[in-house]
């Protein structure tokens, strides 16, 4: 497989789950193809790609030169079974994430921020595209793991995320009854990376990830149960 399919496999992964687990609804647009290429950081034909192959599957629509809409639709009930489906049979390596992920990632990480030259680099976390799609902290992350030039260290995380869905987050409506997508956890507008927007950007994301597992553990516990998949067979994570 090319580097660029494996990409655009996980963007298509990345949107059909969200769409199966209701996080957009019927109706609701994604974000342009080029937000989407600044969430990923991938190229115009990869997300190219993953939106045809979303629209031929049915899970969106879109007309000439406009921005996609969600065409598939479900119940809150399919929406829980769906998400039921994809974490069950994780559950075990949900787990195993979060005993081994500092030990697999923290060592790396230190470096990638040595590299980064934090006096000097001017890197910006200006939140120019405000979604919930890669977390800023995320994006800090890959932009370490990019200083090493080892395109299998950054694979090895994107398939990290692409096996948890980045922990699937609980969809949030405003007042209006509309999605909010946003993710505000360590969104701060600051103009230059920082020792203090990375210790920030750093604790955001343990917290994050930390409570978004601790609901996607609890859900699982009583899902199994709801569903009949307590039996199920588990699904190791592979690279």
């Amino acid at each position: 497989m090319k580097k660029d399919d494996g990409l655009s496999e996980l963007v298509y992964e990345y949107y059909e789950s969200r769409i199966l687990f209701g996080h957009y609804r019927y109706g609701e647009q994604l974000l342009s193809v080029s937000q989407i290429c600044s969430s990923f950081q991938v190229g115009r034909n990869t997300v190219l790609a993953a939106l045809q192959k979303l629209e031929e599957n049915g899970y969106i629509a879109t007309e000439e030169r406009k921005v996609a809409r969600i065409a598939y639709q479900g119940t809150e009930d399919i929406f829980k079974k769906n998400i039921a489906n994809y974490f069950v049979p994780r559950r075990d390596g949900i787990l195993d994430f979060a005993r081994g992920g500092q030990l697999l990632f923290m060592p790396v990480w230190q470096a990638g921020l040595q590299n980064l030259g934090l006096d000097t680099q001017k890197l910006t976390y200006q939140n120019t595209v405000q979604s919930d799609t890669v977390p800023a902290p995320v994006k800090l992350y890959i932009d370490a793991l990019r200083t090493f030039h080892n395109d299998l260290l950054l694979n090895l995380y994107w398939q990290c995320l692409r096996y948890l869905t980045f922990l699937y987050p609980r969809r949030k409506v405003d007042q209006s009854g509309s999605a909010d997508h946003k993710y505000n956890s360590g969104e701060a507008a600051e103009p230059v990376l920082t020792q203090y927007l990375v210790n920030d950007l750093d604790q955001s994301f343990d917290f994050y990830y930390v409570s978004i597992q601790n609901e996607v553990l609890a859900f699982i516990e009583s899902a199994s149960k709801k569903y009949n998949l307590e039996q199920v067979r588990q699904i190791p994570f592979q690279w």
